[in-house]
């Protein structure tokens, strides 16, 4: 090859790769990018009355209607849903949680041995005690019933688990907690019947 070829070939991959960034210039003025003032994409949500709407949708429910079918035996298999961190037996070691054995209408934040979060420590400090309403709501979604807590568990949706968690519960005691009234079932029920 002599100087002359080599200079030709040198002058073509010159010439290529300054069409290709005259190109890519031209293109990217051409096809430029529209930039939003701020990123993402605006979703139109359609705002509730008031704050409290979803709130008062949310059906109530009869807590001493479903503790009265609550199912024990079920309630066994949920508690496995606890057994990662939680004992059941009489005298049973802590673990990551307290031991639950009668637990239903003690004291919160109680258990002999076992440390408990700050956010236990204030709700002891109101004098709460672990009733059927209280479990109920704090098995649904612990974090939401006492915020801060440390406890990792996401909770239980279903009422009808919930309630039978608690029936399990309730048997874990020499002396099971009493059901709840059935006066309060007649209070909620009675509105109805007289609407009719």
């Amino acid at each position: 090859m002599n100087s002359t070829q080599l200079t030709k070939i040198a002058a073509a991959v010159v010439m290529s790769l300054l069409a290709l960034i005259v190109i890519g210039k031209f293109t990217s003025f051409l096809y430029a990018p529209h930039t939003p003032e701020k990123p993402g994409f605006e979703v139109a949500i359609e705002e509730a009355e008031h704050s409290g709407a979803a709130e008062e949708a949310a059906p109530v429910v009869n807590l001493a209607a479903l503790m009265l079918t609550a199912d024990v035996a079920k309630g066994e298999t949920v508690a496995k849903k606890c057994a990662s961190c939680h004992t059941f037996e009489n005298g049973g070691k802590n673990g990551a949680g307290p031991n639950l054995f009668d637990i239903l209408n003690r004291e919160i934040a109680s258990t002999d041995g076992f440390k408990y979060s700050g956010a236990f420590g204030d709700k002891k400090a109101e004098g709460l005690a672990w009733g059927y309403e209280e479990l109920f709501e704090f098995i649904k979604k612990p974090k939401a019933f006492i915020k801060g807590t440390a406890m990792g568990f996401g909770g239980i949706k279903r009422d009808s688990q919930r309630a039978d968690l608690i029936a399990y519960l309730r048997s874990l005691s020499a002396s099971p907690a009493d059901l709840p009234a059935l006066a309060a079932i007649e209070a909620e029920t009675a509105p109805a019947a007289e609407a009719e």
